[in-house]
């Protein structure tokens, strides 16, 4: 079921937070990092948005990249949080924390 346009919304702008959040745990290559959030039905991002927010925050000096083989495969581009990338990452869940606090407390005082 495809979901409505607010929800993708929605979660394309928590997209480098979720990819900042997944990268803190691990170097992974895209396709990996898609798998592993998509494990949660709510955080399914397509390699249509997740490529694009990598390269970008690379781009930016978020991320690093190197070559690696995973299992013997063919090499892959992994991706690292950098210095810069940990403090983003640090800032954005503070803000998160903040953020969804002030959102629950209103839904909630709407139920």
């Amino acid at each position: 079921m495809q979901p409505d346009a607010w929800v993708t919304q929605m979660r394309k702008g928590l997209v480098d937070l979720c990819l900042l959040a997944a990268l803190r745990e691990k170097d992974d290559y895209g396709y990996a990092i898609i798998e592993r959030l998509g494990r949660n039905p709510a955080l399914v991002f397509s390699e249509s948005t997740v490529y694009p927010a990598l390269g970008r925050m690379a781009r930016e000096g978020l991320l690093r990249t190197y070559r690696g083989q995973d299992g013997g495969g063919p090499a892959r581009r992994y991706y690292t949080l950098s210095e810069d990338g940990h403090a983003r990452y640090v800032a954005m869940a503070a803000y998160w924390s903040e953020l969804s606090g002030a959102i629950e407390a209103i839904v909630a005082s709407e139920r």
